[in-house]
């Protein structure tokens, strides 16, 4: 602005420390990405002001739904990302944490005017029960932390344990998909 050049929270957490999320990165564009391949595996970095020196505790961390190897049948706009790219990074899967998701979902039912958290309680079963039997079932289909914050912010609004499992947890399953399921 003004030719005065402003730092940016990747330029701060840089030089000074910090983490930076590369959140999607598996949704970037492969060639855009590797001009971070100097940033991620180099001590310096060109900056539009000059050359900055990494700060020892920068810490990169690229957030994606894939391993970075292209589109799946889930994320079929993910991109193929450059091996050099990927050879900076240590693969970490991550798996849900459900007190976190515990909490997340009765906060979202609490700010959506919901008072009984009974029904919070019994609509996180629900979607575990799914998301523990479509993966028996080696489903491609999701039940993600956001099916138990969506669905308490339906059952904050009236919205019945049934008919949120219709709009949300089963709404993209085929019929037998939806057959195998017991008692949804």
């Amino acid at each position: 602005a003004h030719g005065e050049y402003i730092a940016t929270p990747l330029r701060q957490a840089y030089e000074n420390g910090g983490v930076f999320l590369l959140d999607e990165i598996d949704g970037c564009s492969p060639r855009a990405l590797i001009c971070f391949n100097q940033l991620l595996a180099n001590g310096t970095f060109s900056f539009p002001d000059g050359m900055v020196s990494k700060h020892k505790d920068f810490v990169a961390v690229g957030g994606a739904n894939t391993t970075g190897q292209g589109a799946t049948r889930q994320y079929v706009g993910r991109a193929q990302l450059d091996a050099a790219t990927l050879d900076r990074f240590v693969q970490i899967d991550v798996v849900y944490d459900v007190d976190l998701e515990t909490r997340l979902t009765e906060a979202e039912y609490k700010a959506h005017g919901g008072d009984d958290l009974s029904m919070v309680r019994v609509w996180l079963k629900r979607v575990r029960d799914v998301r523990d039997q479509l993966a028996k079932m080696n489903s491609t289909a999701l039940v993600t932390p956001r099916a138990s914050i969506f669905g308490a912010r339906g059952l904050a609004k009236g919205f019945s344990i049934e008919t949120l499992t219709i709009q949300i947890l089963t709404k993209h399953l085929s019929e037998d998909q939806r057959a195998q399921l017991k008692r949804v």
